[in-house]
């Protein structure tokens, strides 16, 4: 008899697709490993602290239910939760347990605090490295970092992992050396909607230290700050920071920026405001050393300094892009810019109402591309007169602005580079570029508000309607 082999037949191929689809989903739910994450109540017998215990150690803790994976705290609606020592150790004392995993806290209006009558000092919260920290709608307020090594930096809060702030406040703290308020080292740090005001620091960052940290800041406010050397509002190093439809505002430093210091750092404002803050030597609004910032669509006014009470420039890279840089002032030279061995180049933007000149430029270089100077351009040339701007006021959108008066030269004198990016034909407050012949130069574009007015959005833009 011949010899018979066994043939294996190949599987038959699927002819409905949708079959296909189903069998292959059904296979991956069999497989796929299930998010894990648990919801602790921190109420009655169940408190902060052992709530993030709990959510670190995956185990039940005091009164407080086992965490499990990525977990979530929710706190009282309005609560507050003050402290008396600070009873944990990680990098200085601290009121709270070192954040390790991620952990979400549902602050519901809640209030984190150092008790105003404690005899020792303590910051609140410490995020390892390998530690995600989410905080909603909650209040820090009266830390105080006052030891030795990193734990005289954050007041509030010190940052060595992932931090996100949404809809919260970071208020009345202090640092003797960095961070008044939040000190971030090798991290990452994102605030949306949120404000850090009036915390204080013996060095750098009254509002905010970062190094060599990637910094977001969303329609968020950093205002009332001081630094008793560098940064009052923001302390840069070696750092990536952007800004978007924010306002710095109100600080101060008694050396270098008194709303940002950036030193060996990448920082991009968009859409936003830098005011009324003072430095007592260099850069009122921003001081920038050996750093590569850019400017679109905003806004820096009334900010003061010995020299450069809008921008110092210090061997850095510079740009303004539709941009208004107006009623600053310095005691010595660059009222409005002060460029030192920098690269700077505005584009549509405008620079006047200032206090002890308009630019002052010693070495490097400046590009000129159809801008706005009152009195003294960066090359020594003549500028272009008044150019007519309103005082700084909420004139719609997420900051305030200069609004060009109805007879500024400003208007439709741009050029077209307003409608690519990064202005991608808007200006500061969302509207549409160019609501005329041309687009507008500076951070604001002018539309005629007796046949139009408008409303602000959440999200910052605005709507208009014609009448």
């Amino acid at each position: 008899m011949p010899c018979q082999k066994n043939f294996i037949s190949a599987p038959h191929r699927l002819r409905n697709p949708l079959l296909a689809n189903a069998i292959s989903l059904s296979l991956a739910s069999l497989f796929s490993v299930p998010v894990q994450a648990a919801t602790i109540d921190v109420t009655g017998a169940c408190t902060l602290a052992d709530a993030i215990t709990a959510a670190n150690t995956d185990a039940s803790t005091g009164n407080c239910t086992a965490g499990l994976g990525d977990d979530t705290l929710v706190l009282t609606n309005s609560s507050v939760h003050s402290f008396t020592v600070g009873a944990y150790a990680a990098d200085g004392d601290n009121a709270l347990p070192s954040i390790i995993t991620p952990i979400t806290i549902q602050g519901n209006n809640a209030t984190i605090e150092r008790d105003s009558g404690s005899a020792t000092d303590f910051r609140l919260i410490h995020v390892s490295s390998d530690g995600e920290l989410k905080l909603e709608n909650a209040s820090l307020s009266g830390g105080v970092a006052s030891a030795t090594g990193f734990g005289s930096d954050g007041g509030a809060l010190l940052n060595r992992g992932t931090v996100t702030l949404n809809n919260s406040t970071v208020s009345n703290n202090s640092a003797a050396e960095f961070g008044g308020g939040l000190a971030n080292f090798s991290s990452t740090i994102t605030l949306h909607n949120s404000t850090v005001s009036r915390n204080s620091t013996g060095y750098y960052g009254g509002g905010l230290y970062n190094y060599s940290s990637d910094v977001t800041l969303n329609s968020s406010t950093v205002s009332g700050n001081s630094a008793d050397y560098d940064g009052g509002g923001l302390s840069n190093y070696s750092s990536t920071v952007m800004l978007t439809n924010s306002t710095v505002s109100g600080n101060s430093a008694d050396y270098y920026g008194g709303g940002l210091y950036s030193n060996s750092s990448n920082v991009t404002l968009n859409s936003s405001t830098v005011s009324s803050n003072s430095a007592n030597y260099d850069g009122g609004g921003l001081s920038n050393i050996s750093s590569t910032v850019t400017l679109n669509n905003s806004t820096v006014s009334g900010n003061s300094a010995d020299y450069g009470g809008g921008l110092y420039n210090y061997s850095s890279n510079v740009t303004l892009n539709n941009s208004t840089v107006s009623g600053n002032s310095a005691d010595y030279d660059g009222g409005g810019l002060y460029n030192y061995s920098s690269t700077v180049t505005l584009s549509n933007s405008i620079v006047a109402n200032s206090t002890g000149g308009d630019c002052y430029q010693n070495g490097g270089s400046f590009d000129d591309f159809t801008n706005w100077f009152e009195n003294d351009r960066c090359d020594g040339s003549s500028g272009d007169g008044d150019p007519k701007l309103g005082r700084l006021a909420n004139n719609g959108g997420p900051t305030q602005t200069h609004a060009l008066l109805a007879d500024s030269g400003a208007i439709d004198n741009g050029d077209i580079t307003c409608a690519d990016p990064p202005i991608d034909g808007l200006d500061q407050r969302g509207i549409t570029r160019p609501q005329g012949e041309a687009c507008d130069i500076g951070a604001f574009e002018y539309f005629d508000d007796t046949s139009f007015f408008v409303i602000p959005t959440k999200n910052g833009k605005v709507v208009i309607f014609s009448l």
